[in-house]
Parts: structure tokens; sequence; C-alpha cells
């Protein structure tokens, strides 16, 4: 006779039967790239911004963009953390006067607030704010915060 027993996923996950994908979902509109092989000894977490990923921006407004992160460096002992954007193409967009870039030392969490005003683009129908960590050496790297949102058509 075989038994079966009901097991939520939470008492599954909690078991260490199951795993989540490397990528982290917060939301529809937030997310992180996957962490291909495990944690790479340094991240990045959403904490909140203005406006509220998901929120529409019309196309051709300027628009202040603050988002508040807290971040983590063990890997190396300098790094970067980064705003940048790009559009539903993935191309990444050269707003005026560049990325924001924020030099970081290694630490444990720390709190950190990107802000940048852009003006929104016409012709892509979402935007997209990505904020890597990069540590000093790496050419590649992994967990970039994403930040999704959808571009209308300004009145």
């Amino acid at each position: 006779m075989i038994t079966m027993h009901r097991w939520t996923i939470a008492t599954i996950l909690s078991a260490g039967l199951l795993s989540l994908p490397a990528c982290a979902v917060v939301s529809e509109n937030v997310s992180r790239d996957p962490l291909r092989g495990g944690y790479p000894g340094y991240a990045v977490e959403y904490v909140d911004a203005m406006p509220s990923p998901g929120k529409g921006l019309a196309a051709g407004t300027s628009v202040r963009f603050e988002i508040k992160v807290r971040y983590l460096l063990q890997r190396a002992e300098k790094g970067t953390l980064e705003l940048t954007f790009e559009d539903d193409s993935q191309r990444r967009l050269q707003p005026s006067g560049g990325d924001v870039t924020l030099e970081i030392q290694r630490c444990r969490w720390t709190p950190a607030t990107l802000s940048k005003t852009v003006e929104i683009p016409g012709g892509t129908s979402e935007l997209y704010l990505v904020i890597p960590l990069t540590p000093e050496g790496d050419r590649d790297p992994r967990g970039a915060l994403r930040l999704r949102y959808p571009v209308v058509r300004s009145q």
C-alpha cells in the first residue's frame, strides 16, 4: 500500500526538499537576474522606489527616479553599484549626464539611494532600470536588480 502525504510548498521549502530558481522575483515589476553557480559573494536587494515599479510613464516627460536598495560586498575590497537604463529590447539607453555610479567598499548589508532625472523615451513600450553590483575585477556581474516601468504615449 502506498501512503501519500499532503505537503505544502512552505513545508517542502523549509524541509530543504526543493529550492527555488536563482532568479528572485519581488513582484512582476521587480526582479533579479539569475545567480548562476550560487552565491557569488555580493548582492543587491530592492527596498523601495519612487515612482513605484509598474507605474506607467508618459513618453517625452521628465521623471525623477529615486531607488533605495541595500547591498553586500564580500568578494572584493571595492566595487561599483550602478543605475542604468534599458528599453524593452534590452538596449542600454544613455540618459543625459550618463548613468549613476556609486563607488563602494567591502561591507555587510548597507543601504544606498540612487537617483536620476531622465526623459522617458518614445518608441519603446517598457523602460527598465537595471542596478548591477560589480566587484572590482569582475567583468560579468550576476544578480542585477531590474525594475520595470510601462511607457505610455503622452496625450
